[in-house]
């Protein structure tokens, strides 16, 4: 069943939003998809038309303003840098590890 988000209907903008299951909006604008905002584990994923994430967001009305562009996509909470420092910690440590072994079996 396909329900409007109705607080996202009534924006300045041009965009339109259907809501074709739950936990899924889906915005167009002048007969064009805009973008789309997901819930998923406790967030709301905003993507634009070509499917560029723009973002995760506390709430519903965060993701559709950013989508909709009335909302600037700076305040998006980015998990993906905490995955890239992560990674990047991991990737150290092993190439330091690596390191170590080869000194270790080269004096041997």
């Amino acid at each position: 069943m396909v329900s409007l988000h109705q607080p996202a209907t009534e924006r300045r903008s041009t965009v339109r939003w259907i809501s074709p299951e739950p936990g899924v909006w889906v915005a167009t604008r002048r007969g064009e998809h805009a973008g789309t905002v997901e819930r998923r584990n406790g967030s709301y994923h905003a993507t634009n038309g070509r499917g560029r994430e723009l973002g995760s967001f506390d709430d519903l009305d965060s993701a559709l303003n950013v989508v909709d562009g009335t909302e600037s996509s700076s305040r998006v909470t980015r998990p993906r840098g905490v995955v890239m420092v992560a990674l990047w910690v991991i990737i150290g440590g092993s190439a330091l590890g690596a390191l170590l072994l080869g000194v270790a079996l080269f004096r041997g």
